[in-house]
């Protein structure tokens, strides 16, 4: 369900149908990313968090959805990455915030392999 009990498979016909199929494959991008990044201090694992957030998070979202909306809404390319810009601050915000809980979570879980690789 989304936001107005929207749901079903017509939302993906609808102009943001690149940002909802992007959510899962940018999830899995960021994890990815997470993957291949140093860590081994709170602070390297934190700023990898960051760039993991910021690169799977919100240039592959946005692209997705930058894509649907060209495709979809049939908008030119400039004017849909404009309408998408707007909402580059607060996801950076959030990326930020990312960046801090993982940097808290690391501090507080010295012992625990971020990324599920052995030390």
């Amino acid at each position: 369900l989304l936001s107005g009990g929207r749901g079903g498979l017509g939302v993906f016909m609808a102009p943001s149908a690149g940002y909802l199929v992007g959510y899962a494959l940018a999830a899995g991008v960021t994890g990815a990313l997470m993957r291949v990044l140093p860590q081994g201090t709170p602070l390297r694992t934190a700023a990898s968090a960051f760039i993991a957030s910021v690169l799977g998070g919100l240039v592959f979202l946005h692209a997705m959805g930058i894509a649907g909306l060209v495709l979809l809404a049939q908008m030119p390319l400039d004017k849909a990455f404009l309408a998408d810009l707007v909402f580059v601050p607060g996801d950076l915000v959030k990326c930020a915030l990312c960046a801090v809980v993982v940097h808290t979570v690391a501090k507080a879980l010295p012992d625990w392999p971020f990324g599920g690789r052995e030390r």
